[in-house]
């Protein structure tokens, strides 16, 4: 196999994000470094790659390495050179990376612990902070900037307080650290972790309102990588959604539980927008969950006889299946209350979200909001959908045209091709009729077996040459064709007494003919 074109497809975790790699069978980690430098503009050399093996160098080839969970942290210019940092994950989890002259009985010494545990059953709603208090003389500061992780200077103190909240199954965690270096500078970091109730990150990040997608999973081979976005938008939906589609969803749902619900559009999701907008109808886009809550909504609601012919007729209806790989990026997304999630979307122009709704368990709540939307937007609609029937007519117009301008160009070069086949053909023929006279023999000397014949031509021009009395009439034909006579069937005529020989004569000899020792023909074209 050649390993230049083989290839190999991992991800590689870079500010919490998973970076799709795709590089050479043979590739080293120099390649991936350099690949790591175009996508991230962080230099090979300040780049550190986590969780490979401790005597892997920049020459070992990718293909032998377990590439399962291997990150890239950003390193300053000070660790240039150095060995890797004794407590790496420290170091990712925003601590101080310790220097190796620092020993550990200075540590339990200027470690202070305090702990308060505040329970509070309030709706549901737990509170629990913890305050951890390190004191180290010695030691590098490292936390995450702009441009990675950075050396803010030598560690003097480290304050890092928790503060757990649980409300309604969702659980925040909030973590504040606080370094104070040597010079007095003090620098802060918060970081804030989400989960649901079924322990799937929601939210992790620097701030409450940049929302990631640190709950997603990487495959090893890239195949579910979701884009990196902070906000929900028209386009963010249709590039997420377009990876999750499920054709199959009122088919599934018929042979599960007999129940009949509407038909789900069988293409992408910008399939479905780009038909709403040539039909004149919006996109209604359920967002389909392995839940109970789901489920309900699907039995209760959407096999009503009434909501399903009222979205047959009025709207396309798009089916995502949220995965869990997907539902923690989905939350990243929309702000998540309950399912189920049905998002109404319109296309008059541009795609535009309506609305996003979530928790409705009520037929009539969920069919009067399809109404309002329609009739909020029925006009535009409308006017959309007539654009686009003229706008259909016309490249229609258009592609007749177009049609009829190739059938023109084809019929003039079916008509050049033939009149050249026909010249060609003309002109072999002319060829092979004028070589005909190379089998007429020598003009004989007058005498007792010679015969004189004299032509006469269509156009009335002459004519006139000896032939041996014991030639066969073909040859005149040869010798008229050798003088480039354009008759194809040659019949001769004579005056007196009138005779004509045609094709079948042709191999009687002048003598046999009569035609010696002297004659003249008429010569004529058989076809006339």
């Amino acid at each position: 196999m050649d390993d230049t074109k083989a290839e190999i497809s991992f991800d590689v975790i870079y500010d919490d994000l998973p970076l799709p790699i795709s590089l050479p069978l043979n590739a080293t980690i120099a390649d991936l470094k350099n690949q790591l430098e175009q996508y991230t503009g962080i230099p090979s050399n300040h780049q550190l790659i986590l969780n490979i093996p401790d005597n892997a160098k920049d020459n070992s080839v990718l293909a032998s390495i377990d590439l399962k969970n291997i990150e890239m942290i950003q390193i300053p210019p000070e660790q240039q050179g150095s060995e890797k940092p004794q407590d790496v994950n420290t170091m990712i989890e925003r601590i101080a990376v310790d220097d190796d002259d620092n020993n550990n009985n200075n540590d339990n010494d200027s470690n202070n612990i305090d702990n308060n545990n505040n329970n509070n059953n309030i709706d549901n709603n737990i509170d629990n902070s913890n305050n951890i208090v390190d004191d180290n003389e010695q030691g590098d500061v490292f936390m995450q900037g702009p441009n990675g992780y950075e050396r803010i200077g030598s560690l003097q103190q480290q304050h890092t307080t928790t503060h757990t909240t649980t409300n309604n199954g969702i659980t925040t965690t909030t973590t504040t650290t606080t370094i104070t270096t040597p010079n007095g500078v003090q620098q802060q970091q918060t970081t804030y972790s989400t989960y649901s109730n079924t322990g799937s990150p929601l939210l992790v990040g620097n701030n409450p309102a940049a929302r990631t997608t640190s709950g997603y999973v990487p495959s090893p081979y890239a195949t579910n990588f979701f884009p990196e976005t902070d906000q929900l938008s028209a386009q963010n939906l249709i590039d997420f959604l377009d990876q999750l589609y499920y054709p199959t969803f009122s088919n599934d749902i018929f042979q599960q539980y007999s129940v009949v619900v509407p038909d789900s559009f069988s293409g992408s999701f910008k399939d479905a927008l780009n038909f709403a907008k040539k039909s004149g109808k919006l996109v209604l886009t359920y967002l389909h969950s392995d839940n109970q809550i789901s489920l309900s909504f699907v039995l209760d609601i959407l096999k009503s006889e009434e909501i399903l012919e009222f979205i047959k007729e009025n709207f396309v209806f798009w089916v995502a299946k949220i995965t869990p790989e997907a539902e923690s990026f989905l939350f990243s997304l929309v702000q998540f209350e309950s399912y189920p999630i049905v998002v109404t979307l319109s296309n008059l122009g541009s795609p535009e979200i309506l609305e996003v709704s979530q928790g409705c368990t009520e037929k009539e709540v969920f069919f009067q909001n399809m109404v309002n939307h329609l009739t909020s937007n029925q006009v535009d609609l409308d006017r959309v959908r007539l654009e686009e029937e003229e706008n259909d007519r016309a490249r229609m117009i258009v592609q007749e045209q177009d049609q009829a301008y190739e059938e023109s160009l084809r019929a003039d070069k079916e008509k050049k091709e033939k009149a050249e086949k026909e010249r060609i053909n003309l002109e072999n023929k002319k060829i092979e009729k004028l070589s005909r006279g190379a089998l007429v023999s020598e003009e004989p000397p007058k005498g007792s077996n010679s015969t004189q014949i004299v032509f006469k031509l269509p156009d009335d021009s002459k004519l006139e040459r000896r032939f041996n009395s014991e030639d066969k009439i073909e040859m005149l034909c040869n010798y008229l064709d050798g003088q480039g006579c354009e008759i194809d069937n040659y019949q001769f005529i004579t005056m007196y007494p009138k005779k004509v020989f045609k094709k079948p004569d042709f191999n009687q000899t002048l003598k046999e003919a009569g035609l010696s020792p002297q004659s003249i023909l008429n010569v004529r074209s058989d076809d006339d």
